[in-house]
């Protein structure tokens, strides 16, 4: 580290980095750290340290809405959809409750949307519909190298627009597409965001 960042700074290389540790405190208790120690030193003489610590997490500040309503709609996140064991206690639906566990994932599941498509109604209220004729009518969308998006006008209202999860990113888009699609909708809504397990 010490040779390859002092012929970085030697011609001339302006470093500019983040951490959440001080340099002195960088690989603390690592093993072999003292053959770490000149690079701190060297990085201490080099470089000027910049305090960027804050009580404010601006991570937070947009994980929730205008309306003080979450971004994300998780199932179970009230602590009463899926909870394991509540429908099967009796020892008549399996052991631990796994059927219960089952048909409660259905409920919380069916929760979820209700409350996102309660949501994107609120924001639809807001913005105008696209002018298209016909209930199949798309709304054509430009992306890069002349390809376009085809997005259903019913699920698309001005600067608002909801995908499933499949039609988004199971199918053959790229970034190019995901820029213009950012760049077009100010608000994206996407549902059945499948769940993720050990596999």
């Amino acid at each position: 580290m010490t040779k390859l960042f002092g012929t970085m700074w030697r011609n001339g290389t302006v470093v500019v980095a983040t951490s959440n540790r001080r340099p002195n405190e960088l690989y603390e208790n690592g093993l072999n750290r003292h053959y770490f120690m000149p690079f701190i030193a060297t990085l201490e003489r080099q470089c000027k340290l910049h305090d960027m610590d804050s009580q404010l997490d601006h991570r937070m500040l947009m994980t929730t809405n205008t309306m003080g309503q979450s971004k994300y709609i998780v199932i179970g996140e009230d602590g009463e959809d899926g909870e394991d064991g509540e429908d099967g206690e009796d020892g008549e639906d399996g052991e631990d409750g796994e059927d219960g566990e089952d048909g409660k994932d259905g409920e919380g599941a069916a929760k979820a949307q209700a409350m996102l498509d309660e949501l994107f109604e609120t924001f639809k209220a807001k913005e105008h519909q696209e002018e298209c004729a016909g209930e199949d009518a798309v709304v054509t969308v430009p992306t890069a190298f002349g390809r376009t998006l085809q997005v259903p006008s019913n699920d698309c209202f001005g600067g608002l627009v909801r995908f499933h999860f499949d039609d988004l990113f199971k199918t053959d888009l790229g970034a190019a597409d995901y820029r213009a699609l950012a760049q077009r909708f100010h608000t994206i809504v996407v549902y059945d965001i499948p769940l993720m397990n050990h596999k």
